[in-house]
């Protein structure tokens, strides 16, 4: 069993090798000789970093986002050692009991056989969400990340009231019926 991930200077992300954990992305079990080229959802995505693990692969775009393919199982020794970590702005490492390498859950398994065999984007990790990937690896069963998350996102100031002077940020989070204060010193 092999797989080889090769990244060519436009971005574009081009596999081969076995595929029986999906691991191509091509959304197929079928394994290729030759590389073919992945083809992302959004046909703008420009991916900078690539990684592979033993049955898994990791690209990360130029807007922070991570897209994973391929198992997302767990070898019994890390479901009962390993736990998963998330601290912002660290290094984080996902080998979790649900959710495997991928680092997503399977929702997609009731409508798609295949769906861990598509070069999928993880959920509110990206620009957009203020959470941002700035690194990936990957190693037998784990990915690696390295997370930098912004105080102030779009996202958080479409719920938000901002107020601001020389000194200060004033940020207030309007929740259902209250509202939530966070303030930052310029």
């Amino acid at each position: 069993m092999f797989l080889s991930v090769f990244l060519d200077s436009n971005g574009s992300v081009f596999v081969c090798g076995s595929n029986s954990f999906g691991q191509l992305g091509l959304g197929d079990l079928s394994p290729r000789h030759i590389p073919t080229k992945i083809r992302f959802s959004d046909l703008d995505t420009k991916i900078i970093q690539i990684a592979a693990g033993s049955y898994h692969t990791v690209a990360l775009d130029s807007n922070g986002v991570v897209y994973t393919c391929g198992s997302h199982t767990v070898s019994p020794l890390l479901k009962t050692t390993a736990k998963r970590h998330i601290y912002d702005c660290i290094y984080i490492c996902y080998f979790h009991e649900q959710k495997g390498q991928l680092a997503r859950e399977p929702e997609e398994s009731k409508t798609d056989a295949f769906w861990f065999a598509k070069m999928t984007p993880l959920p509110v990790v990206g620009s957009k969400y203020g959470r941002r990937v700035t690194w990936i690896s990957a190693a037998g069963d784990a990915t690696f990340m390295k997370l930098e998350v912004s105080l102030i996102s779009p996202q958080s100031l479409r719920k938000s009231t901002v107020t601001a002077n020389l000194s200060a940020i004033s940020k207030f989070i309007r929740a259902n019926t209250f509202m939530l204060f966070k303030c930052y010193k310029v």
